[in-house]
């Protein structure tokens, strides 16, 4: 393949994965509205996988994290593989 057509392929590719999510925004009557902190989560956007599961980066924002994590703070109950602890957090303060 030339340069030209594995270049077709790639915009090819990202035009259905895109018509794809509007498909299933549509079939699931998601509504978007305005990207809040772009400068924070850069240019992650919403994916389906072959299940047809959105899957959404998202940033959360807790002003009282501090005190929800102490250090001391035992494990989450339902975080079984301990991914949410102190030490595993990214915080961003303004």
């Amino acid at each position: 393949m030339s340069e030209y057509e594995l270049r077709e392929a790639e915009v090819s590719r990202a035009v259905t994965a895109v018509k794809d999510m509007v498909s299933a925004f549509e079939e699931r009557k998601v509504k978007m509205g305005k990207f809040l902190y772009q400068e924070l989560i850069g240019v992650k956007k919403p994916t389906s996988d072959k299940n047809n599961i959105l899957h959404w980066p998202a940033l959360l924002l807790y002003p009282e994290l501090p005190y929800m994590f102490p250090e001391s703070s035992p494990p989450l109950p339902w975080d079984n593989e301990h991914a949410y602890t102190r030490d595993a957090l990214e915080l961003y303060y303004e």
